[in-house]
């Protein structure tokens, strides 16, 4: 499920404000570099970012360990804030760095979701990782 926000962000080198988003990624391919914040405070690993696991138009995803089923959202992450831990695929080939990650910043295109459990409508965000 991704967790929306309403707050709109001023790029710093112009063009159009942007939506910001708090969203959680749950698997993501991570290319490591380190991002210095510009007002202080520990540098935090940025990551242009696959998403591996993506369920494109408004469907739901069912975790292979159990859990209840969460809806799968591409975005395009600017920053996130990670943890680091490694992913072995399923289907061979070397492991990727696993991100559970925090989503900072995103580039969004609006579209509103209503939960299929009551509440209020919630916006989704499409975006590419």
């Amino acid at each position: 499920m991704v967790d929306v926000t309403n707050k709109w962000f001023k790029p710093r080198f112009g063009g159009r404000s942007e939506q910001v988003v708090q969203a959680t990624v749950l698997i993501v391919d991570v290319t490591n570099k380190w991002f210095k914040p510009r007002f202080g405070g520990r540098s935090e690993q940025v990551v242009q970012a696959t998403v591996l696991i993506v369920d494109v138009t408004n469907k739901w995803f069912k975790p292979r360990f159990g859990g209840r089923s969460e809806l799968v959202v591409q975005a395009t992450v600017l920053i996130v804030d990670v943890t680091n831990k490694w992913f072995k695929p399923r289907f061979g080939g070397c492991s990727e760095q696993v991100v559970q990650a925090t989503v900072l910043i995103v580039d969004v295109t609006n579209k509103w979701f209503k939960p299929r459990f009551g509440g209020r409508s919630e916006l989704v965000v499409r975006a590419t990782v």
